[in-house]
């Protein structure tokens, strides 16, 4: 199951606090993530995997995918 939100990046970082906030057992995959290994706490239940080559790599080893995707749009 995929699940994909279109989001500005403002929006998408509420998401992305609240999540490590919550310290869900969420892996966080995609450029640019890398910056938030700072705000996890210790023993984390929350992943950061950072950028992937393939998007098999991100994809196979789970069940279900939400994707937040940005994008600079007017609309």
């Amino acid at each position: 199951v995929i699940v994909a939100i279109f989001f500005a990046i403002h929006q998408f970082r509420i998401y992305r606090n609240e999540i490590i906030k919550q310290d869900l057992p969420v892996d966080i995959w995609g450029n640019g993530v890398d910056e938030y290994r700072q705000l996890l706490r210790p023993n984390s239940r929350t992943k950061i995997c950072g950028k992937f080559d393939d998007e098999r790599v991100a994809y196979d080893n789970y069940l279900y995918h939400i994707a937040f995707e940005n994008s600079q749009s007017e609309s």
